[in-house]
């Protein structure tokens, strides 16, 4: 399925590129599209960004709504303001940092796009938040939703090349 997943939807599959729906399970309607066979998650943040946005999209990836696994891209083009407290957001942040543990063998990328300077602070904090984390979260800026996606396959396409060179090497 090229749309949102099952997981995340009360009826069928929108069609390749549809907007997601408004509202469903965990509030993640409007929040979230995965492509499955993209393995990519992609956020659509709101204008505000509150702490009930993050904790629902944590809980969606706590409660396996959300692939843990996949790559994510966060597109910021509608938040113009995060109200997330710092306390909060350490919180928050320390909740994601144990869903991470869902995908020990793996990157999680996170590429970002469509952020404005003023939101892109509070991006930047949270993602300092998981700098020693392992395994590890890796989370780049991009002006173009083009550039983002081509950092992931590009990333993706290492991470097959690396899988492979390393059974190379075991089997040696």
């Amino acid at each position: 399925d090229d749309s949102c997943a099952s997981s995340c939807s009360d009826g069928p599959p929108a069609p390749a590129g549809a907007a997601p729906a408004e509202d469903g399970p965990a509030g993640l309607h409007g929040l979230l599209t995965t492509r499955t066979p993209l393995r990519l998650n992609i956020v659509h943040y709101p204008e505000i960004v509150t702490p009930d946005v993050v904790a629902a999209l944590i809980k969606g990836v706590r409660v396996g709504r959300i692939p843990a696994s996949y790559d994510a891209l966060l597109d910021f083009s509608k938040t113009r303001h995060f109200e997330i407290p710092a306390e909060t957001m350490v919180s928050l942040a320390m909740s994601r940092r144990a869903s991470l543990d869902d995908a020990p063998d793996r990157v999680v990328r996170n590429a970002v796009f469509n952020v404005s300077d003023a939101v892109w602070e509070h991006v930047e904090t949270w993602y300092t938040l998981f700098e020693d984390q392992r395994p590890a979260l890796v989370m780049r800026r991009f002006d173009t939703l083009e550039s983002a996606l081509d950092w992931l396959e590009r990333s993706k396409a290492l991470d097959k090349v690396r899988a492979a060179l390393g059974g190379a090497a075991r089997k040696a």
